[in-house]
């Protein structure tokens, strides 16, 4: 995700090109709300407030994904950091066992390992 930003998701994308093409089908209703006959004015005025509450919620939805990415850009920085934080402490661990209770450090180092074994 480095290199990504949220405008180049795949999400994103296809929700811009909804947007896009709502745009379109609102500008062309426009168009044809200045040529229709009286009777059809009303729908045409309905089928144009529909594409505005679809644009407005499309809208809303891209916000959410721009969240949704800044959001995981957060939670990945939040991850390295806690990780690094718990090597650090793994590190430290290791020194004072080592230094104060050298019997226990081969404990120790089972129960650091990623081996899931009981210890």
């Amino acid at each position: 995700m480095v290199d990504e930003s949220y405008e180049t998701t795949e999400e994103y994308i296809e929700e811009s090109k909804n947007l896009f093409d709502l745009i379109e089908r609102r500008e062309k209703m426009l168009q044809l709300l200045k040529i229709a006959q009286p009777e059809y004015i009303p729908a045409a005025q309905q089928a144009i407030a529909q594409i505005d509450l679809v644009i407005e919620q499309t809208e809303e939805l891209m916000e959410m994904h721009r969240k949704l990415y800044l959001m995981s850009i957060e939670a990945d920085k939040s991850d390295a950091a806690l990780l690094e934080l718990s090597e650090n402490i793994a590190i430290e661990l290791r020194e004072h066992v080592a230094k104060n209770n050298p019997e226990k450090l081969e404990l120790l180092e089972a129960m650091l390992s990623d081996d899931d074994k009981t210890h």
